[in-house]
């Protein structure tokens, strides 16, 4: 499903991930069901946080999502594959990245495939982040090649409630997210709920989204400025 970049990515995140067992490396899994117009969405997603110093780290991230409307014919699934690396500081952090977006019928060809470039940068004041993010790519495949700016605001330190604006297909959209770790899961899950609307044909999109973290207890405010 990934392409050509597949050996590419995974042979940097094993090699990477040799030399960083002596920090804190973690994984993540996600599961999710959202609508988008006239489609049901189903996500899974994997992420790997590979702490290189205390300042440098990368991640690698593999996102699957399986669209379906009744119509085989019509139904795909929508991959990505993103490599990204950081440097932080308590103020805040920048990071750069490389990307493969794919597109492909369930019962078909390959509908569209690109690679792209990535940037990004946050801030951290007290009980906010502003954060930006920067796509460029050969071409379009979905709302994958996207730009967004906005903030992560915390009512405490394991709740987020996070809005955007997003720019995509030279349109705007607006994502609005909240988020909750409760303890008495160890701080190791994760639950979210998004929404994004605009003015393309197929908004709405709603999501839920449950997330299990393999490491130990961290607040949700910590593990998305020490991790995301």
């Amino acid at each position: 499903m990934f392409g050509r970049a597949t050996p590419i990515f995974l042979a940097l995140s094993l090699g990477c991930l040799g030399k960083s067992l002596a920090a804190e490396v973690n994984f993540e899994l996600a599961l999710g069901y959202g609508t988008q117009g006239e489609w049901d969405v189903y996500d899974l997603d994997l992420r790997a946080n590979l702490p290189h110093t205390d300042v440098i780290g990368s991640q690698l991230t593999i996102n699957s999502d399986y669209y379906f409307n009744g119509t085989e014919t019509e139904d795909f699934a929508q991959s990505l594959i993103l490599w990204r690396t950081f440097l932080r500081q308590d103020a805040g952090r920048i990071g750069i990245g490389f990307g493969n977006v794919k597109r492909k019928l369930r019962f078909g060809a390959g509908l569209a495939e690109t690679y792209f470039v990535e940037g990004s940068a946050a801030v951290y004041l007290n009980d906010w982040n502003i954060v930006v993010d920067y796509r460029d790519g050969e071409e379009q495949v979905g709302n994958a090649i996207r730009t967004r700016h906005g903030f992560v605001y915390y009512p405490d330190v394991n709740r987020s409630i996070e809005f955007h604006r997003v720019y995509s297909n030279e349109q705007e959209s607006w994502r609005l997210a909240t988020f909750v770790q409760p303890i008495k899961y160890r701080q190791q899950t994760a639950i979210g709920i998004t929404i994004e609307d605009g003015p393309q044909d197929d908004m709405p999109r709603l999501d839920l989204l449950v997330t299990y973290y393999f490491d130990r207890a961290i607040t949700l405010k910590d593990r998305q400025r020490l991790f995301h």
